[in-house]
């Protein structure tokens, strides 16, 4: 998927910025150990290799074969 797109995604409930981050990525963004925590064993369940953040209200959407599940059917809630 293009870079550029994924800079330029909003969450549709909120339009807040969704940040794309993956397993080598999660080390270089600035999330609360909590969140990371969830984001890991998201990845190490292997549920998908990358997600969409939106870090305000944690909520993420996963990357499917470079295209990102942006709906409410593929929201996951990061809070739990």
């Amino acid at each position: 998927m293009d870079d550029r797109l994924l800079k330029i995604l909003r969450c549709p409930s909120s339009g807040n910025e969704l940040i794309p981050i993956d397993a080598d990525s999660i080390k270089d963004v600035d999330l609360n150990k909590d969140l990371s925590s969830k984001a890991k064993t998201y990845f190490n369940e292997g549920q998908s290799k990358a997600i969409l953040l939106n870090i305000d209200s944690k909520i993420a959407y996963p990357i499917i074969d470079n295209i990102p599940m942006i709906d409410i059917a593929h929201m996951i809630d990061m809070n739990d």
